[in-house]
Formats: C-alpha cells, sequence, structure tokens
C-alpha cells in the first residue's frame, strides 16, 4: 500500500469527521431554538440539516469506496492500514 493511498484514505475520514462537526453543530443550534423557543428559526436549521446529512452521506460513502479499493472492510483494518508500521509491530 503506497502512501499516496494513505493521504487519500487519511483525507476521506477527515472530511467524514468535518461534516460529522458540522451536523453536531446544526443539532446543538437546532436545541438552543427550540429551547428558546424561537420557532421561526427552526426551518432554515433544518433545511442546513438536510444538506448536511446528504454531504455526510456522500463523505461516507467516499470514505468506504477508498477502503473498498485497498481491499479494506472493517474498521480494524482500516485502523492497521493507518497506523504506522511500528505501532501494528509493537
Amino acid at each position: 500500500m503506497s502512501a499516496a493511498n494513505l493521504v487519500l484514505l487519511a483525507s476521506a475520514i477527515d472530511d467524514e469527521l468535518f461534516e460529522i462537526g458540522r451536523l453536531v453543530d446544526l443539532i446543538k443550534r437546532e436545541q438552543d431554538v427550540l429551547v428558546s423557543r424561537h420557532l421561526d428559526q427552526i426551518s432554515p436549521i433544518l433545511e442546513l440539516k438536510v444538506q448536511a446529512l446528504q454531504t455526510l452521506e456522500s463523505a461516507s460513502q467516499q470514505r468506504i469506496a477508498i477502503a473498498k479499493s485497498l481491499d479494506l472492510h472493517s474498521a480494524e483494518e482500516i485502523s492497521r492500514f493507518l497506523m504506522p508500521p511500528a505501532l501494528t509491530q509493537w
């Protein structure tokens, strides 16, 4: 497995984690709006959540496709692939 493959997979995982963070932020905003009862603000947040979920789904599918192309089918296999060789032996 080449360094380019390592970078490609790590980048896909980073993208996915970024989208998860974005979704969590939107959920927090939604919760704040609901608690403060500013219901007129909820619709735009819900639309942003839908977009964030779609983007997250796309990022997840991209990560899955890259992992499959590298013949990595489980979280354990991906972790081993991303782990430096010295730590794998240790």
